[in-house]
C-alpha cells in the first residue's frame, strides 16, 4: 500500500483485491446478510397493508437491523485487515460501539442539515468533510482527538477523490432501491425477495469500500504527518 496516494482507483482496486484474497471469510456474512434482508423483505410485505399501516413498526425494525448490519461488517473487516484492532470484544462493547455510532450519525446529520440550511454548497461539503464521523466513531474508540476534527482533517485536499466514490456507491443504491421500489409497485414482491441476495451483496461490497476508503485516508493523513515531523530541524 502506498500512504501518499489517495484516489478512486486505489480505493475500488484495493477494495476488489482485498475481497478476491478474502472471499471466504465473508461467505458466513453474505449468507448471514442475505437472510436478514430476506426477512425484511418478507415482514414489509406480511405487516405493512395497502394503506401504511405498521410502516413505522416496520421502519424502526429496518433501522436497527441495518445499523446492527453496518457496525458488525465494519468491525468483521478492520478485523481481518488489522487483526487485533478490538481487543476483547464483548456483547457490551459492540452495544457500546452501537451507541456511538448512531449518536454520531444523528450529530453528522445535524450538521449536513446546518449547512443545506445555510446554502446547497455548505451542506454538500459538510455531507464530504464529515462522512467518516460514525465510522471514526467506532474505529478510534480509544482516541481523545474531536472526531469532526479528524474527519475533517483526512478529507482535506481529497474532497473530489471521496465525493466520486460515495456517488459511485450512491449510484448501485438507488439503483437496488428504485428496482424493488418498481418491483413492489408492480405487485411483483416475490421478483423483488429474489433480488435481495444480490441487494447483500452490493451491501456488503459497499462497506469494504467505505473502510478501505478510511484507512487509506487515515494512512495518507499519518505518512503526511510523519515526512513533515522528519523534514523539521532538529
Amino acid at each position: 500500500m502506498n500512504p501518499s496516494e489517495v484516489s478512486v482507483r486505489k480505493v475500488f482496486s484495493d477494495s476488489l483485491n482485498f475481497l478476491n484474497f478474502k472471499i471466504k471469510d465473508f461467505l458466513y456474512a453474505y449468507i448471514a446478510t442475505t437472510v436478514i434482508f430476506l426477512g425484511l423483505g418478507i415482514l414489509k410485505q406480511v405487516v405493512v397493508g395497502p394503506s401504511g399501516e405498521n410502516n413505522l413498526l416496520v421502519g424502526v425494525v429496518e433501522f436497527v437491523f441495518y445499523t446492527f448490519l453496518t457496525i458488525w461488517l465494519f468491525v468483521h473487516i478492520v478485523e481481518l485487515k488489522k487483526p487485533g484492532h478490538y481487543r476483547n470484544l464483548s456483547i457490551l462493547t459492540f452495544l457500546y460501539l452501537c451507541f456511538r455510532y448512531i449518536l454520531n450519525s444523528i450529530l453528522y446529520g445535524l450538521w449536513v442539515f446546518l449547512g443545506l440550511l445555510l446554502l446547497i454548497i455548505p451542506g454538500l461539503i459538510f455531507i464530504v468533510r464529515y462522512f467518516f464521523v460514525a465510522d471514526l466513531s467506532i474505529y478510534e474508540v480509544d482516541s481523545d482527538v474531536s472526531l469532526f476534527h479528524l474527519s475533517k482533517k483526512i478529507t482535506k485536499g481529497h474532497i473530489w477523490t471521496i465525493g466520486l466514490v460515495l456517488s459511485v456507491l450512491a449510484v448501485f443504491g438507488m439503483l437496488s432501491f428504485y428496482m424493488d421500489f418498481i418491483l413492489v409497485g408492480l405487485k411483483l414482491h416475490w421478483l423483488s425477495l429474489a433480488l435481495k441476495p444480490v441487494d447483500s451483496a452490493l451491501f456488503i461490497f459497499s462497506r469494504i469500500v467505505n473502510v478501505h476508503l478510511l484507512l487509506i485516508l487515515l494512512d495518507h493523513l499519518r505518512f503526511k504527518e510523519h515526512s513533515h515531523s522528519l523534514e523539521e530541524p532538529s
